[in-house]
């Protein structure tokens, strides 16, 4: 299914009047910046293999399937409730504050929420999963691959 001309193609975002998503996932987004100094993370600093630049979630089954939905920040919150990191409110099954996607130790690890319906990682019901590229990842009945 062709995405609408008014959202990225890469991060399902919103264009702004221009034409221009601000994600960094597309083909002319520039480098990702580094998080400011003053963030508010204070976990370990990142060790062993670097995380993906560009990370992301494709929608594979669901009302997301063919969307990509970027992950940036120490934190991506996932859930139906409006203004999350990654917002599935088309999908009923995902609950309001669903999951998050967490940096750990160099890698995403991702944190069920006490979800009604799951978080799958690979077919396996989780409440805490590392991520490694090509895992695909459930909210509810929307799946998705970790890029």
């Amino acid at each position: 299914t062709p995405v609408p001309s008014h959202l990225c193609p890469y991060c399902g975002a919103q264009k702004d009047a221009s034409g221009n998503c601000l994600c960094s996932l597309g083909p002319a987004a520039a480098p990702a910046s580094p998080a400011p100094a003053s963030s508010a993370y204070t976990g370990s600093p990142p060790v062993g293999t670097p995380l993906p630049m560009g990370a992301r979630l494709v929608g594979l089954v669901g009302p997301y399937a063919g969307q990509g939905f970027a992950i940036h920040g120490p934190v991506c919150e996932i859930g139906r409730e409006p203004g999350l990191h990654v917002a599935l409110g088309l999908d009923n099954t995902v609950s309001r504050r669903h999951a998050r996607i967490v940096e750990e130790n160099g890698r995403h690890v991702v944190y069920d929420e006490g979800s009604s319906n799951g978080t799958f990682v690979n077919g396996v019901r989780v409440t805490v999963q590392a991520l490694a590229p090509g895992d695909t990842v459930q909210f509810g009945s929307s799946q998705f691959r970790y890029e």
